[in-house]
């Protein structure tokens, strides 16, 4: 991805639509920006493969919006990140695939939603929160795992468990991956 947000960068420079000056920040936005959309990305590659794509765009909103402010464990690598990162993702649209709707997952939901709320926001190294930033955060992601909850139950509802399903697995996702940070501070206490 590095070598793609040169290239397109040293293309914008030669193009004369950026100044050659500004190549640092554009690259690391063009990087970024493909950070950002690569989840989502290779979630529909795997969900058009399966025949679940509806679902894997589900699954992956939920998880991304969950996971931004509610923070967990994080790679130190890029290269791990995206290996690791596919290897969830694939895992998790096999369950949501070969897995069907049983009221175990209405528990499952419940679980994250009230970890998320009380755990969240956790840091990582790379980005330390202010007190005012972590209120903030603790507010967004309190409001959007109620408004997924109530999502969630209302596909119940409506008979339409494997969307339901999606996203159950990308909350209980991101609640997951708090748990290592979780531990990690426990035990240093």
């Amino acid at each position: 991805m590095r070598c793609l947000s040169v290239y397109i960068v040293t293309w914008l420079i030669k193009q004369k639509a950026i100044l050659k000056e500004d190549r640092e920040l554009y690259e690391y936005a063009t990087y970024s920006f493909f950070l950002s959309f690569f989840p989502l990305f290779i979630s529909i590659i795997i969900g058009s493969v399966m025949g679940k794509v509806l679902e894997s765009i589900l699954f992956i909103i939920t998880f991304i919006s969950v996971r931004k402010f509610s923070g967990g464990f994080h790679a130190k690598q890029a290269w791990v990140c995206i290996i690791s990162s596919c290897i969830i993702l694939l895992a998790c649209i096999c369950i949501i695939t070969n897995v069907m709707y049983s009221s175990i997952f209405n528990i499952g939901i419940l679980w994250a939603v009230i970890n998320l709320i009380i755990f969240s926001p956790i840091e990582n190294e790379n980005r330390r929160l202010d007190l005012i930033e972590k209120k903030e955060y603790k507010s967004k992601i309190t409001v959007i795992v109620l408004i997924i909850a109530i999502i969630y139950y209302l596909l119940i509802l409506l008979n339409r468990e494997n969307y339901a399903l999606a996203i159950d697995v990308g909350i209980i996702l991101s609640a997951c991956l708090q748990i290592p940070c979780i531990l990690k501070e426990k035990i240093g206490k």
